[in-house]
C-alpha cells in the first residue's frame, strides 16, 4: 500500500505498547516511522504490541483515541 493512499485512511492510530516507547524494539520503531511518515504521533497503549495482554485497557484506551479524534 502508498504512502499516499495510507492518508487517505480518516482514522488511523499508529500506536505502540506502553512496555516498548523509547526502546529499540522493532514494533516501536515501525510505529514511529510510519507515524512519521504520516506527520502524526505514535499513541501509547497498555500492554504489549497487541490487544491480548490487556484487552479491557486496551478497548477502552482505543475508544477514548477515537471518540477524541472524531
Amino acid at each position: 500500500m502508498s504512502l499516499a493512499t495510507i492518508r487517505t485512511v480518516r482514522t488511523l492510530v499508529e500506536y505502540s505498547g506502553r512496555p516498548s516507547v523509547g526502546m529499540s524494539i522493532w514494533n516501536h520503531q515501525c510505529a514511529q516511522a510510519l507515524a512519521d511518515l504520516l506527520r502524526t504521533d505514535v499513541v501509547e497503549f497498555p500492554g504489549g504490541h497487541s490487544l491480548s495482554t490487556h484487552p479491557r485497557a486496551f478497548a477502552a484506551r482505543l475508544h477514548e483515541v477515537l471518540t477524541a479524534r472524531a
